[in-house]
């Protein structure tokens, strides 16, 4: 708890109102602590660096976008995750006010008619589909603009993105990935994946087999299938 939240607190004790059951202190120095343990401990496991993304939806998950945000980007995050187009714009908003900037992506499905609004805020959408990927092309194309995306892959969360279960769906996902990547209107700068399983201790999660492992082999399948052609989609990631 920092300074100012405990002034605040000892002046509500003191007056004749009656205090808050539960209330939340946020503490952007231990956040910025945890963020870069965080950082160091994945750069230590993969023995390579790696660019974490902070996801902040849904007002940091009510912790308050602006003051979390904020303590991010001095710690020196330069990639964000939100929910939808809207959280995205409040976002790059408070970044500029801060003169930080970075990757803003929207996990989420962004109408292709929002290809003009996300060029403008330079914003990151989802390829949800390929359908969803051309259409936002074509958007992109018509609004004079191109459009920053990443393409979602659908290994077994089972919510959005080019279908990579079975050995026919992930050939069907590398011819569709690879197609996506040569649309005019789009600068596809990632592709990732979301794990189905949030919960599973390390041991459980490594275990061959586990529904983790098998997502991130179908995840890594496609990857590379898309490295053979000589294509490279940007950063990689898979998480939860």
């Amino acid at each position: 708890m920092d300074n100012t939240h405990t002034h605040r607190l000892h002046e509500l004790l003191r007056s004749d109102l009656t205090p808050p059951r539960v209330y939340a202190a946020i503490d952007p120095a231990a956040l910025t602590h945890n963020y870069r343990l965080l950082a160091d401990r994945a750069k230590a496991a993969a023995g390579q660096e790696l660019t974490p993304i902070a996801v902040v939806k849904a007002d940091a998950y009510g912790h308050g976008i602006r003051i979390c945000a904020e303590a991010l980007a001095q710690a020196g995050c330069h990639a964000f995750a939100v929910a939808c187009i809207e959280e995205a714009v409040a976002l790059r908003q408070v970044l500029e006010e801060n003169s930080a900037d970075g990757t803003v992506l929207i996990l989420g499905y962004t109408a292709p008619a929002c290809a003009a609004l996300l060029a403008a805020h330079r914003l990151t959408a989802a390829l949800v589909s390929a359908d969803h990927a051309r259409r936002m092309s074509d958007a992109a194309c018509a609004a004079g603009v191109r459009v920053r995306a990443h393409i979602a892959l659908d290994t077994g969360m089972n919510r959005i993105g080019l279908a990579a279960h079975s050995p026919a769906e992930l050939e069907s996902a590398v011819r569709e990935a690879a197609d996506i990547l040569a649309l005019p209107g789009l600068r596809v700068g990632g592709m990732f994946s979301h794990f189905a399983e949030a919960d599973a201790d390390g041991d459980a999660a490594m275990q061959a087999g586990s529904r983790t492992m098998t997502q991130y082999a179908r995840f890594a399948q496609v990857r590379d299938a898309l490295a053979a052609r000589g294509l490279r989609p940007g950063l990689c990631h898979i998480c939860n």
